[in-house]
């Protein structure tokens, strides 16, 4: 951040606070006296004095990963580099990267996997963390495949033996912070990673195979420097023992950072995400259960919504709603159980208006602990929210422990550094398996006896269980004196059902909506707690009973963290109402579950039902049968028992009207975003066939139009890169790339290598080349019905030019790679080497036709000129005549034709083999 935004910042922050503080004498509704279960202390609730200026936390002055462009980078291609790394590390490139294209490479998500959950978080294990104090859950569990840990970073990517250089001016009172990791591959030459200045090695590490996969933290005090521009570097280096040793893996250095000590002030953010607690049985809300003592106390020292309503009534589709501040439709992206990759990739190219992108370009470290698992892009199940760190935890037992051992191990890690914390525990998520001292007490409660199935009891025992977990979370923010700046917000993504009155079934879908939600479109599951709390900070004993959204979060956050207000956002930010003030227009809520639509305008609400599985479900309570449209009257029967679509056709009437204004605008697409571009602008996109510096030694560089060559494929996409061919025979040799297709969407890498200068003749469909250290890398995606991407490169026959090619980023498969006029397969795999040896095997005549998906090879020319006539064709090859393959050739004898079809996998004669096909 620069010293000009910084004061901005601060300035804008604290008249955003000046204001929030000058409605603390107003309140809406005085919250009921907290209230606690059988046997356990009620916790007072008594508002406690303003709190001294919290000491400020420490701003982030130079982040290198935003800085990429400035770099000076050497080393291997990290690409290739990225698919090497082992089968249980998960690798991905950043789609939040602030990078040129021809770098996004360096900017990468790892995530390891991190051993037992009962292991995790250590240093914050206490004496409650035992086995009467945790439950059995099994949910998390189940649904991302296992249990343990997956520890995800963010930052820059550094195969072994690569540099990152800046030239950077240091500020006084500067320090550096980062974590580093490196990937567990396979056993080899240790890892030593190192930063150093100008020459001199300031902090170093060398990783063994057997301490790879794990993430180590690193500060190093820079005030030596201060005043000072330095050249600065950080290094991955492998130690070989031996000359050609492999080494064990790729190294990544998390969102390093410089920073000055004590020159931000804004609040750090915790917002505690308690999965399927419903607004109703929290005591700030009115409830006389008596399990949510913990939570009702924030509320009495803070301020709490009643009436917050979901977008969603499951987790992904709603918790990226309340981060982007947006309805999820407006996101261009499904929300299906599963994230097909053509989601995942429109859901990024659409830039989400997501809070963590504001908050992470403010300075803010992004985190999230819990159950990640939906939360995460390396998970089929998940889509990535822009973490810079990732904690997914899951086990059967420890689950809920263990996520509250690593938020709190996070705020002492992090208590000096500005952060924004998403915690989702995922405690009262079905199936309810609570503590057993907890399941005891419950059950002699007056409120929870209403409920006579022992899944409900439980299901309040889990909440409980949560609220004890907001307990120990506002205990250690009190006791590391973070309590004054760090703002805490608890919510949830969605409520649950345990009511019998609600109870339907699906035959078409097997689904039912008790002890559960997802398919439940009443206000167990739509209304969520909501409670704002940051001592001398956010007004006290306030309780808002206006009807608010979950997708005004992300504003809210916005502003209470002093940032001007995002345009993209399409919600209102709240801090308005908890300064007390009254709002002319309310805010209309639209809600979604897996067969409805809900549109509520805090007084009425009306459901449309859609689907066959809607119009056969079971109804087996109060709700009425066959309707596809329900209208209840919320402000005076909170508990929907009275449908009255039938006794009230002029509010019936009027809610269609509504449904259909806010559905619509629940469409309306997203502003795109312009104002904070994610990479620097692109170079004005090429003639459709251009040329470029050729490239022996990397890099290219547009050029003149140059005219298509006779019998060249048809021109380029706009976009795509070319370049010239080197002085050449008449009849240069041409050899071509296609991308096959069948019913699947493909995405090709072929890296093409050779001593002498490679140039691009042409480029059809979605191709893009690129050029470094000698080589060509051509990347290509093809979809079904789309046509094949092509690109035609100009090669020296004196030069082996070799290829490497990979398929939806793995080596492509042995009879994938084709080759020739016959299209006959390469059954070595993703390895072809080309030169005149096998180039008369290549030319085709015309472009052989693809029979399904893969990688097509086949040449063209490579005759005339000084070296006359270029190898032939295999026996039995159409004659390759005409200006664009060269003058007729003498076909190559039967033993050449055996040679090459040796080297290229196939088995000759008597020979014997068990793991190739004839």
């Amino acid at each position: 951040m620069s010293p000009r935004r910084s004061s901005a910042f601060r300035a804008s922050l604290a008249v955003g606070a000046l204001a929030l503080l000058a409605g603390c004498g107003r309140t809406d509704r005085s919250a009921p006296k907290p209230t606690a279960p059988a046997g356990q202390a009620t916790v007072a609730a008594t508002q406690p004095a303003a709190p001294a200026a919290p000491a400020r936390a420490d701003a982030v002055v130079y982040r290198f990963q935003d800085r990429l462009a400035e770099a000076e980078i050497t080393g291997p291609d990290p690409a290739r580099a990225l698919f090497t790394v082992g089968v249980r590390t998960r690798a991905l490139v950043n789609p939040y990267g602030r990078a040129p294209a021809r770098r996004a490479h360096y900017l990468v998500e790892l995530a390891f996997p991190g051993g037992r959950v009962a292991d995790y978080a250590a240093s914050a294990k206490w004496e409650g963390d035992g086995p009467d104090h945790r439950g059995t859950k099994g949910a998390s569990g189940l649904i991302g495949g296992g249990s343990g840990i997956m520890a995800l970073r963010a930052g820059l990517f550094a195969p072994p033996d690569t540099t990152f250089t800046w030239k950077l001016q240091v500020p006084e009172q500067a320090y550096l912070a980062f974590e580093v990791g490196v990937a567990p591959g396979r056993p080899g030459a240790p890892i030593s990673t190192a930063v150093t200045v100008d020459g001199h090695t300031i902090w170093s590490r060398v990783t063994p195979f057997n301490d790879a996969g794990r993430w180590v933290p690193a500060e190093v005090d820079f005030a030596a420097f201060a005043g000072r521009t330095v050249t600065l570097t950080f290094t991955a280096r492998a130690v070989r023992q031996a000359p050609g040793q492999v080494a064990i893996g790729p190294a990544l250095f998390a969102d390093p950072a410089l920073l000055t000590r004590g020159t931000f002030a804004g609040p750090q953010i915790v917002v505690l995400s308690l999965d399927a607690v419903r607004a109703d049985v929290v005591g700030a809300n009115g409830s006389d259960f008596g399990i949510t003592p913990n939570l009702d106390r924030l509320a009495a020292e803070g301020t709490s919504f009643s009436q917050a309503v979901i977008a969603w009534s499951w987790t992904r589709p709603s918790v990226i709603a309340s981060l982007a501040g947006c309805f999820p439709g407006q996101l261009n992206a499904s929300f299906g159980w599963e994230v097909e990759q053509a989601h995942r990739e429109a859901f990024y190219r659409g830039r989400p208006p997501l809070v963590t992108r504001d908050l992470y370009r403010a300075g803010y470290h992004i985190a999230t602990i819990g159950t990640a698992v939906l939360f995460v892009g390396y998970h089929p199940l998940g889509l990535d929210l822009g973490w810079d760190r990732a904690d997914d935890v899951r086990d059967l037992e420890e689950e809920t422990a263990g996520t509250t051992r690593g938020i709190i191990e996070f705020l002492r890690a992090h208590r000096t550094r500005p952060f924004f914390l998403y915690a989702h525990l995922d405690t009262a998520h079905l199936p309810y398996n609570p503590p057993p001292r907890l399941a005891e007490k419950i059950a002699q409660l007056p409120g929870a006896r209403r409920y006579r199935d022992q899944n409900a009891r439980n299901y309040l025992a889990e909440v409980a269980f949560a609220d004890e977990q907001v307990g120990r979370l506002r205990a250690e923010l009190e006791r590391l004196g973070m309590a004054g700046r760090t703002l805490l917000v608890v919510t949830a993504d969605h409520g649950e059902n345990i009511d019998h009155d609600k109870y339907i079934e699906y035959p078409e879908t097997d689904r039912n909506t008790l002890w559960g939600h997802g398919s439940t479109p009443y206000d167990n599951v739509l209304r969520v707690p909501l409670v704002f709390w940051q001592p001398g900070r956010i007004p006290a004993g306030r309780r808002i009973d206006t009807q608010v959204r979950s997708i005004d979060l992300a504003p809210t956050l916005d502003e209470l963290a002093g940032l001007p207000p995002n345009p993209r956002h399409c919600s209102r930010s709240l801090g308005n109402l908890i300064r007390g003030e009254t709002e002319a227009k309310g805010r209309v809520s639209v809600s979604y579950s897996f067969y409805s639509t809900i549109v509520r305008d805090g007084a009425w609400k009306l459901i449309q039902w859609h689907g066959d599985a809607a119009a056969t479900r079971l109804v087996k309570g109060t709700t009425p049968a066959g309707t596809m449209q329900e209208l209840y009257h919320v402000a005076v029967d909170p508990a929907e028992m009275h449908e009255l679509s039938a006794r009230k056709p002029a509010e019936l009437r009027r809610m269609r009207g509504l449904f259909a204004a806010a559905t619509r605008e629940a469409r309306r697409p997203v502003p795109k975003e312009t104002s904070i571009p994610l990479t620097p602008p692109s170079p004005p996109a090429p003639s459709p066939l251009v040329a470029a510096v050729a490239l022996p030694g990397g890099g290219s560089a547009p050029g003149p139009p140059a005219p298509a060559a006779a019998g060249s494929p048809p021109a380029a996409a706009p976009g795509s890169v070319a370049a010239p061919a080197p002085a050449a025979a008449a009849t240069p040799a041409v050899l071509h790339l296609r991308l096959g297709t069948d019913d699947k969407r493909h995405k090709l890498e072929a890296k093409l290598r050779s001593s002498k200068p490679l140039a691009v003749r042409a480029t059809r469909g979605l191709v893009k080349v690129r050029g470094a250290n000698g080589t060509l890398v051509v990347e290509a995606e093809a979809a079904a019905n789309a046509g094949a991407p092509e690109v035609a490169v100009e090669v020296d026959l004196d030069a082996a030019v070799e290829i490497e090619a990979s398929l939806y980023g793995q080596e492509v498969p042995a009879g994938r790679l084709w080759a020739g006029p016959f299209s006959l397969a390469l059954l070595e795999g993703k390895k072809a080497r080309i030169d005149r040896a096998v180039w008369g095997a290549l030319r085709a005549r015309t472009a052989p036709r693809p029979a399904g998906s893969g990688i097509y090879l086949w040449g063209e020319g490579g005759a005339g000129g000084a070296r006359g006539s270029g190898p032939a064709a295999p026996a039995g090859a159409p004659a390759a005549t005409g200006a664009d393959t060269g003058p007729v050739v003498t076909p190559v004898h039967g033993g050449d034709v055996s040679k090459i079809l040796k080297g290229w996998g196939y088995i000759q004669g008597n020979e014997k083999s068990t793991d190739q096909p004839r």
